[in-house]
């Protein structure tokens, strides 16, 4: 009897990890969390890559965004090697108005506060910061993704990081 019960008790273990490694809160957004890279590495290696493709918006896969973590630009900058901590702006994007991320400086840091893990993506868009508001435009997105950055009046280059949503 003894060893029914530790065999059941052991199956249901397994049965709990393997659903938690594979589908853990989020079954309907297709992520595994486990999987997910933290939005500061992302950020940070989209940045890169949107150097060399000037003017293209770019949108990273999910991203998993925990309680108090959060998005530094001066860091990005810092971590590329290629700008300075003035040449790139982190913003709330789609989430501005809500209560799931604070900006804590404007254009310089965003921070999660949900009480639960959230996944999202980040759209980088990287150009001469002058054409920010145009290519924003064409974009569909609206000149206040960038009303707190200040690269946006010069003609160096103006990385922008924005949080949108998981669709």
């Amino acid at each position: 009897m003894k060893s029914k019960l530790l065999l059941v008790g052991v199956l249901l273990l397994l049965t709990a990890i393997f659903w938690l490694s594979t589908s853990y809160w989020c079954m309907d957004c297709g992520v595994n969390p486990f999987q997910l890279a933290g939005p500061q590495v992302k950020a940070i290696e989209f940045v890169r890559s949107s150097l060399d493709a000037r003017g293209k918006l770019n949108i990273t896969d999910a991203v998993l965004f925990q309680n108090q973590k959060s998005l530094n630009a001066p860091d990005i900058a810092f971590q590329t090697g290629m700008l300075t901590k003035s040449q790139v702006c982190v913003l709330v994007g789609d989430f501005a108005g809500g209560q799931a991320f604070e900006e804590t400086a404007a254009g310089e840091v965003v921070t999660y506060v949900g009480k639960a893990d959230y996944v999202a993506k980040l759209a980088v868009l990287c150009d001469s910061g002058v054409a920010l508001r145009e290519r924003l435009q064409k974009y569909n997105r609206g000149a206040d993704w960038i009303s707190g950055c200040g690269c946006t009046k010069s003609a160096d280059p103006c990385c922008v990081v924005a949080v949108v949503r998981n669709i």
